[in-house]
């Protein structure tokens, strides 16, 4: 085999390649080292297992999402900046299918403090967006009940094909903002 120049980046770079094309289910440290044309053995020089390299997955997904978003949000503002918070979300997430459950807490990722840390800034750039919108003390509340709702249509979304799911979607995104806007700010 010839031996590469193996870095932790390169080893969940490869395994997000295989992740993307043939899925999760399919990953394993046997196929990562052959995609960098290494012994598997010498992966664990880099990291510990496999729910490191899928901790990693995780990291760089949600870093990758988040700027995503940033670059969308430039020059956006109020209801149509949270739209395109969402917008972005959920294309983000359609776009990375076979990954997608990384996206979410796993038992192996759900205590891991770089995750927590790197989740909270997307959830606070949507609390930033929410902050003149909605009323002050159910800013909590509508993040989450937006981030669940999100959650669930794109995990329905998957599953048949709707032709006016970008429809359904603007609208279920409008009623739940408005049922926590304040009477002076209400959405279109």
């Amino acid at each position: 085999m010839t031996q590469r120049n193996v870095t932790k980046t390169k080893i969940i770079q490869a395994a997000m390649e295989i992740g993307t094309n043939t899925g999760l289910h399919d990953l394993s440290m046997p196929q990562i080292a052959k995609v960098l044309g290494v012994r598997s053995q010498s992966l664990y020089n880099h990291v510990s297992n496999l729910d490191d390299v899928l901790t990693g997955i995780s990291l760089q997904l949600t870093a990758d999402s988040r700027q995503t978003i940033l670059t969308g949000l430039v020059g956006k503002t109020g209801v149509d900046a949270v739209l395109t918070f969402f917008h972005l979300t959920r294309t983000f997430w359609l776009t990375h299918l076979n990954l997608a459950p990384l996206l979410f807490n796993r038992a192996s990722t759900a205590t891991n403090p770089d995750l927590l840390a790197s989740r909270q800034q997307t959830v606070a750039i949507l609390d930033t967006l929410l902050r003149d919108l909605v009323r002050p003390d159910s800013l909590t509340l509508c993040s989450k009940t937006l981030r669940s709702a999100v959650t669930g249509f794109c995990l329905e979304e998957v599953k048949q094909t709707d032709t006016q799911a970008d429809q359904q979607f603007d609208q279920m995104v409008l009623v739940i903002l408005k049922a926590f806007t304040a009477p002076d700010t209400t959405p279109s």
